[in-house]
Protein backbone atom coordinates (compact mmCIF):
# COMPACT_ATOMS: atom_id res chain seq x y z
CA UNK A 1 0.00 0.00 0.00
CA UNK A 2 1.48 3.33 -0.97
CA UNK A 3 1.54 6.00 1.58
CA UNK A 4 -0.15 9.24 0.30
CA UNK A 5 1.60 12.75 1.11
CA UNK A 6 -0.28 15.33 2.23
CA UNK A 7 0.60 19.15 0.41
CA UNK A 8 -0.36 21.85 2.06
CA UNK A 9 0.22 25.05 0.24
CA UNK A 10 1.37 28.19 2.10
CA UNK A 11 -1.54 30.30 1.35
CA UNK A 12 -3.91 27.56 2.56
CA UNK A 13 -2.26 27.16 5.82
CA UNK A 14 -2.17 30.98 6.39
CA UNK A 15 -5.29 31.17 6.04
CA UNK A 16 -6.10 28.26 8.23
CA UNK A 17 -3.89 30.22 10.59
CA UNK A 18 -5.61 33.85 10.56
CA UNK A 19 -9.23 32.18 10.47
CA UNK A 20 -8.29 30.65 13.85
CA UNK A 21 -7.35 33.69 14.67
CA UNK A 22 -10.26 35.73 14.02
CA UNK A 23 -12.24 32.84 15.86
CA UNK A 24 -9.85 33.18 19.29
CA UNK A 25 -9.86 36.74 19.23
CA UNK A 26 -14.18 37.09 17.96
CA UNK A 27 -15.10 34.65 20.72
CA UNK A 28 -13.06 36.36 23.58
CA UNK A 29 -14.44 39.77 22.44
CA UNK A 30 -17.74 38.34 22.47
CA UNK A 31 -17.09 36.98 25.82
CA UNK A 32 -15.60 40.51 27.26
CA UNK A 33 -19.04 42.17 25.35
CA UNK A 34 -21.79 39.62 27.12
CA UNK A 35 -20.20 40.04 30.59
CA UNK A 36 -20.14 44.19 30.29
CA UNK A 37 -23.90 44.12 29.21
CA UNK A 38 -24.51 41.28 32.29
CA UNK A 39 -23.02 44.16 34.89
CA UNK A 40 -24.35 46.80 33.61
CA UNK A 41 -27.86 45.61 33.93
CA UNK A 42 -27.43 44.26 37.52
CA UNK A 43 -25.81 47.67 38.09
CA UNK A 44 -29.44 48.87 37.00
CA UNK A 45 -31.32 46.65 38.44
CA UNK A 46 -29.91 47.08 41.52
CA UNK A 47 -30.86 50.80 41.55
CA UNK A 48 -33.74 50.37 40.54
CA UNK A 49 -34.67 47.75 43.34
CA UNK A 50 -33.71 50.26 46.25
CA UNK A 51 -36.04 52.98 44.55
CA UNK A 52 -38.76 50.73 44.76
CA UNK A 53 -38.28 49.29 48.71
CA UNK A 54 -37.88 53.16 49.23
CA UNK A 55 -40.99 54.36 47.20
CA UNK A 56 -42.51 51.13 48.77
CA UNK A 57 -41.56 52.43 52.40
CA UNK A 58 -42.83 55.79 52.09
CA UNK A 59 -46.01 54.49 50.57
CA UNK A 60 -46.56 52.41 53.77
CA UNK A 61 -46.58 48.97 52.27
CA UNK A 62 -46.86 45.69 53.87
CA UNK A 63 -43.52 44.43 55.59
CA UNK A 64 -44.03 41.21 54.03
CA UNK A 65 -43.84 42.59 50.65
CA UNK A 66 -40.70 44.93 51.53
CA UNK A 67 -38.79 41.90 52.38
CA UNK A 68 -39.81 39.89 49.46
CA UNK A 69 -38.25 43.01 48.09
CA UNK A 70 -34.87 43.49 49.59
CA UNK A 71 -34.70 39.54 49.38
CA UNK A 72 -34.64 40.49 45.39
CA UNK A 73 -32.14 43.35 46.00
CA UNK A 74 -29.46 41.15 48.07
CA UNK A 75 -29.80 38.79 44.97
CA UNK A 76 -29.05 41.14 43.27
CA UNK A 77 -25.97 42.36 45.00
CA UNK A 78 -24.63 39.17 45.12
CA UNK A 79 -24.49 39.13 41.16
CA UNK A 80 -22.16 42.23 41.21
CA UNK A 81 -19.12 40.88 42.52
CA UNK A 82 -19.41 37.77 40.28
CA UNK A 83 -20.28 39.76 36.77
CA UNK A 84 -17.15 42.33 38.21
CA UNK A 85 -14.80 39.39 38.49
CA UNK A 86 -15.88 37.27 35.70
CA UNK A 87 -15.95 40.49 33.29
CA UNK A 88 -12.40 41.43 35.21
CA UNK A 89 -10.94 37.76 34.15
CA UNK A 90 -12.59 37.95 30.60
CA UNK A 91 -10.80 41.24 29.44
CA UNK A 92 -7.40 39.87 30.59
CA UNK A 93 -7.69 36.84 28.77
CA UNK A 94 -8.33 39.43 25.62
CA UNK A 95 -5.42 41.74 26.28
CA UNK A 96 -3.00 38.91 27.10
CA UNK A 97 -4.43 37.28 23.56
CA UNK A 98 -3.95 40.56 22.08
CA UNK A 99 -0.31 40.77 23.65
CA UNK A 100 0.48 37.37 22.09
CA UNK A 101 -0.87 37.70 19.02
CA UNK A 102 -0.77 41.66 18.18
CA UNK A 103 0.97 41.39 14.48
CA UNK A 104 -1.64 38.52 13.34
CA UNK A 105 -4.57 40.41 14.98
CA UNK A 106 -3.57 44.28 14.41
CA UNK A 107 -5.15 44.31 10.81
CA UNK A 108 -8.71 42.89 11.89
CA UNK A 109 -11.32 44.72 12.28
CA UNK A 110 -12.25 42.80 15.56
CA UNK A 111 -8.92 44.01 17.08
CA UNK A 112 -10.17 47.57 16.78
CA UNK A 113 -13.31 46.97 18.30
CA UNK A 114 -11.88 45.02 21.05
CA UNK A 115 -9.02 47.69 21.79
CA UNK A 116 -12.51 49.94 21.85
CA UNK A 117 -14.16 47.72 24.16
CA UNK A 118 -11.43 47.52 26.79
CA UNK A 119 -10.72 50.78 26.66
CA UNK A 120 -14.57 50.96 27.89
CA UNK A 121 -14.27 49.16 31.00
CA UNK A 122 -12.39 50.15 34.26
CA UNK A 123 -10.49 47.12 35.08
CA UNK A 124 -6.87 46.97 35.89
CA UNK A 125 -6.22 45.21 32.45
CA UNK A 126 -3.73 47.58 30.87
Amino acid sequence: MAERQFKIKVGTLRRCVMHWFVVAISTAYTVVFRVKKDLEYYAKEHAAQQDKIAKMRADGKDEHDIRKQEEVLVETETMLPDCQSRLKEAATDVSNFIKAHRDEVESLEIFKEAQELLTAIPTPHQ
